[in-house]
Formats: structure tokens, sequence, C-alpha cells
């Protein structure tokens, strides 16, 4: 196999990293491969010669100027890191500590700036040459011009450089980022694109940065902590009534899959099943036969409703937002939501209280993909259960918990399976806790600012499932 991310079909997609396929080992191999052969194909420029490189003075000099004009990215972004462009040792893992610890005002503003555009790039899959003051892109501009994407590699490369040894979680995700960034340098390189002297000084530098922090995160995968080392659950043990007891009046709000038909034969067997069931839309066939996790993937929403003579009203839509959802679910308590896109603020706005499961710890781990990202940085699958709001991953949570593993789990069963398992588990958790205290509204989530994480990159997830899965450690040396 070749190494595919890089493929300009493929980068080419709306979102080329959405459920990517586990291949194994070999990803990781052709992915070590194909990052040297793009690196050897660089002819770098001469670095540029000392300056007096002032963070504190460029803030207040960036400051003043987009004030009169808008910000040129690039040239924004050699002023900032050009010249300070971390060698492969100053990643955070490998270097001295205090080297890091540079917490001027100027330092903060670059940090949190580099920030900003690595999560415009992140959620949109795009960056423009030209900002206002307000980080509004100006009309007009084309997104994603190479040149533009190796400097802001670069300061993905700095901003590593700059982040505390112990703070994992922000190595990962400019990890990620910077993964994908690569990525797609390589496919336009692919297409004929020749990177100038400049970019291609850029360019080195930050793939052997990033080679080196893929090495350091599988080291990471072989010493993460135990289920036994975390806590059971953010729910005091008083709060929790193990007596089956359903809520006065629920509905679960069924989009079809393997999650809702989770939840349904999940709360059916814990009976502490929904008053009804609303399903959005037909139906259809799944591959997956696992039986391993407490719930029959092939077993249909309207067989378990039958069976455990559950009401359930199938309607013409895909959209949890319908006007038919939200006639069906007015008289209710609670609506358990399962799927059919972003709850809209219009459909909360109502007595009736959504109850969701995420899969990560609320609120350290918000966002996307967090079940691989659990498995990343702590060793451990967490789910957690709240009230929503408007706002992602915001609202009041009633139960979390860590769910095991299984020993012997097919890789293959970890996106789908086991992540609608998880879910299930605390969704049983939660139902038990609303059941015993019915005025009970959860723990306020801090308001302090969490991490949003993001898709995660392919090499990303197949360390995570190697290590958990297969027990393995890859590692990728240094060239």
């Amino acid at each position: 196999m070749s190494y595919p991310y890089a493929e300009p079909k493929l980068q080419s997609e709306y979102k080329p990293y959405s459920y990517s396929t586990f291949i194994g080992r070999e990803l990781v191999d052709e992915y070590r491969t194909a990052r040297r052969a793009q690196r050897e194909s660089l002819t770098a420029g001469a670095p540029p010669g000392a300056v007096d490189h002032c963070f504190d003075t460029l803030h207040t000099q960036w400051d003043r100027d987009t004030q009169r004009r808008p910000l040129e990215l690039a040239r924004f972004l050699d002023d900032l890191i050009g010249p300070v462009l971390p060698g492969v040792d100053d990643v955070p893992a490998l270097s001295d500590p205090a080297r890091n610890r540079r917490n001027s005002s100027g330092v903060t503003w670059a940090r949190n700036t580099v920030d900003t555009l690595l999560a415009k790039y992140e959620a949109f899959g795009r960056i423009y040459p030209a900002y206002d003051g307000s980080w509004r892109r100006m009309n007009g501009d084309e997104p994603n011009d190479p040149p533009l994407l190796a400097r802001l590699a670069a300061a993905a490369a700095w901003r590593m450089s700059v982040t505390e040894p112990a703070d994992r979680a922000a190595a990962v995700a400019t990890l990620n980022v910077l993964l994908k960034l690569h990525d797609r340098i390589a496919a336009q390189q692919t297409k004929g694109y020749q990177p100038d002297a400049t970019s291609a000084r850029y360019l080195r530098r930050s793939i052997d940065i990033e080679m080196r922090m893929v090495e350091c995160v599988a080291r990471w995968t072989s010493a993460v902590s135990e289920y036994d080392s975390l806590i059971e659950s953010s729910i005091p043990a008083s709060m929790e009534d193990t007596r089956a007891r359903p809520l006065a009046s629920s509905a679960l709000i069924a989009y079809p899959g393997l999650r809702s038909r989770a939840y349904l034969q999940t709360m059916v067997r814990h009976q502490v099943a929904p008053s009804v069931v609303i399903q959005l839309g037909s139906e259809c066939q799944t591959q997956c036969t696992t039986t391993s996790l407490g719930f029959d993937p092939q077993q249909t929403l309207a067989q378990t409703a039958a069976h455990a003579e559950i009401p359930l009203i199938e309607i013409d839509t895909r959209d949890v937002n319908d006007p038919q959802v939200t006639e069906l679910v007015r008289e209710r308590d609670w609506a358990i939501y399962s799927g059919g896109g972003v709850v809209s603020a219009q459909t909360l706005d109502s007595p009736v209280r959504w109850l969701h499961i995420h899969p990560g710890r609320l609120p350290d781990m918000r966002g996307s993909t967090c079940l691989h990202y659990g498995l990343l940085l702590e060793g451990a699958v967490w789910a957690s259960a709240f009230v929503m709001e408007p706002t992602l991953d915001t609202g009041r949570i009633v139960a979390r918990a860590p769910v095991p593993v299984p020993a012997g789990l097919a890789p293959a069963d970890l996106d789908h399976a086991f992540d609608a398992h998880a879910r299930a588990e605390v969704l049983i958790r939660a139902l038990r806790v609303l059941g015993a205290n019915s005025h009970w509204e959860g723990v306020r989530q801090t308001t302090a600012p969490h991490r949003n994480y993001f898709i995660i990159h392919p090499v990303l997830k197949h360390l995570a499932v190697l290590s958990t899965l297969q027990d393995e450690v890859i590692r990728v040396d240094r060239h």
C-alpha cells in the first residue's frame, strides 16, 4: 500500500479524515516513508541572519497596523516565526522545560494568535491570505495558497516549542493540524507545486518536528494510565440509585444506526425504557455483527420496541429540528438525543430537557473523535451525559465514567459499535441518577476555557488503536 492521505483526490474531499479506515501498522510505516520522501524533495534556502526579535514589539506593531489595513498573513507569519523557527530538539517532550516557560505578554499573544489560526484551519479546512483585525477574511481571496500553508505549518512547529512539556493535550492538538497541513501540501506537490527556497526551509524544519512528535506520542501510548487510577464517576455515590426507575415521561429520538439500537436495547435490559421511540426515517442494514458489547447490532429498533411493548413512531425526516419532532416531544419531560444533526437553539428553547451522551470526559474533552483522543492521552474511553445547551458540549453534567475497552475487540468495531456501547453504558448511569432524583439539574461545567478537539488524523488514530487493542508501540525513529 501507499500512504493515502496525501493524494490530491482525497484532499479535495470535504472531510478527508472523517471515519478514516483502520489499516494497521502498515499505515504508520507508509506515513514515515511518505514524509521522508516529501522532506528529501525540498531544497531549502539559507536561514535568515540574526535579527532583534521581540514578540512584545511585534504585538504592538501589528495591533497598530491592523487598525489601518488588512493583516497580510504570509508577511505576518514571516515576522512572527521566521527568525525563531525551532529546531527538532526544541519539541516539548525533549527540550529543557525551562526553555519553554517564556511567558511574556508578547509570547502569550503570539501563542494565542497561532492557536486562532490553527483552529480556523481545523474547523474550515481553509486559511486565507488576508484578514481584518477581528479575524474576518477579506473578500475575493482564494484560500490555501501553498506558500501560506508552509508558513502556517512552521507556525504550528513553533507553537510546539512553546508548549509546556507536561501539556500533552496541547501538543497532540497542534500535531493533529500539522499532520493535515503537510498532507495538503504534499498533495499540491503531487499536482506540480514546487516550494520556493523559503517555503522549503520552513517545510523541512516542520516535517522534522512533526515526525519527532509522532515518535513522542508513540512513547506516550506505551505508558498510559490504567483504569484503576481514574475517577470512577463525577457523581457522588449517594446520588446513584441502582434500582430500575424509568423517567416518568421520556422520548428516545432514534437516528437510525448502531447508537440508537444500543441505546434502546440497553435501556430495555436495565428496565429504564423510554415512554416512546421517535425514529427519524427508515433504518438501513449494518455490516456490524459483533455481539460482545451487550447489544445485538442486527436487531432493529422496531423489533426491540415491539418486544418491549414500547410505542414507536417513524417519521419521514432525518433532521432532529424538524417541526414533527418538536411536536411529538412537546409534552415530554426528557428527549434522549442519539443523532440527526446539531440541535438548534430554537429546538432547545422549550420545557423539554434534551439529554446527550458525549464520548469524552467533559468538560476537558469537547469536540470530535474524543474516543480516540481519550485513548491517546489517557488510555481510557470516557463518556459524559449532559443536558444540552445551544453551545457545544457545555450543558450540566448528569453522569460521566470511563468505559473499559474489552480484550479482543476488533479495531473496526471501535468507531461505531464500541462507541455506541460506551455511550449506552453512561446513559444508563444518567437515567438512574435522574430517576432517583427527579429535580436534580446536574453539575454545571466550569466557565474556564477548555480545548475543543477536531477530527483526529489517521496516524494519531492508528497509534491510539494499535496501542490499546493490539498492545503495540510504534516508534517513528529520527532520520
